[in-house]
């Protein structure tokens, strides 16, 4: 699993996201303990943790999370991209929070969550969204 992982940084590195959705395909362990998190990318499929929400909560928590880890956790930017309230925000980042847990405050959690998010875009992009 470490000899994945290290695969899949090399990729995303090199920008190739969509490799590195496919090589992660049997999943990672995000945080390795008590409050970890697994991701399976099978063909682009959502994270554990959103899975079994409705599509369009899914929807809104998965873009959530992306523009709280591209804007650094920084709320009114985050709003701004998601063209909505800064309290909304904040809501979704607490209903994050319950579905993360710890992997949210860990950053090689987030690395990892980063690499996920980017590839089953990347995926969705290019084979159409999951059904």
């Amino acid at each position: 699993m470490k000899r994945q992982f290290q695969l899949v940084v090399a990729m995303a590195l090199f920008g190739l996201t969509l490799l590195a959705a496919h090589a992660v395909a049997g999943g990672v362990n995000l945080g390795g303990g008590q409050g970890s998190v697994n991701i399976d990318l099978p063909g682009g499929s959502d994270l554990p943790p959103l899975a079994e929400l409705p599509a369009g909560a899914r929807l809104r928590l998965s873009e959530t999370l992306r523009a709280w880890l591209d804007h650094q956790g920084r709320i009114p930017p985050i709003a701004e991209a998601l063209h909505v309230h800064p309290q909304t925000v904040r809501y979704r980042l607490g209903r994050l929070r319950e579905l993360f847990g710890a992997a949210l405050e860990d950053p090689q959690a987030r690395f990892e969550l980063e690499l996920a998010l980017r590839g089953a875009e990347n995926t969705q992009k290019t084979t159409g969204p999951a059904s």
